[in-house]
């Protein structure tokens, strides 16, 4: 499978399929699942030390990957070939999919949004600091 920026781009990515060559059996349905951790920042899976060693995911902020940032629409393409015990039967699948960095894209609103209000209020105090000093003014003058 290879992962690409639009439907007739270069391959950004190309993860393996069945990468245990496991059997596909005629008649049944098999479940694969691939995981895109080429990207910045990017999920790895650790095995925590507890009595059933359970797999966890955590966030990995790998600074040498940042030209790897993903976000926007990306597409899925799939070509592979199965024997149904007669011959062989290619199968041909595209999908879309949208990768939203939520988080990041949270925390840049937040900062831009005190920023504006920061210039705002250092704006309306310079704007009404004159307007005091005149009518200070204004009132000694009488």
């Amino acid at each position: 499978m290879y992962v690409q920026r639009s439907p007739r781009g270069q391959p950004l990515s190309v993860l393996p399929l069945n990468p245990k060559s496991s059997y596909l059996l005629p008649g049944q349905i098999k479940t694969l699942k691939l995981e895109w951790n080429d990207g910045f920042p990017s999920y790895v899976q650790t095995t925590a030390t507890t009595v059933n060693s359970q797999t966890r995911t955590s966030l990995k902020w790998d600074w040498g990957k940042i030209q790897n940032f993903r976000i926007g629409k990306y597409y899925a393409n799939i070509v592979a070939v199965y024997n149904d015990g007669q011959h062989d039967v290619p199968i041909i699948a595209s999908i879309s999919f949208w990768v939203i960095p939520w988080k990041i894209l949270l925390l840049l609103f937040i900062t831009m949004l005190i920023l504006v209000i920061g210039i705002y209020t250092i704006v309306h105090k310079i704007i009404k600091i004159p307007k005091k000093y005149h009518k200070d003014n204004d009132k000694k003058a009488d």
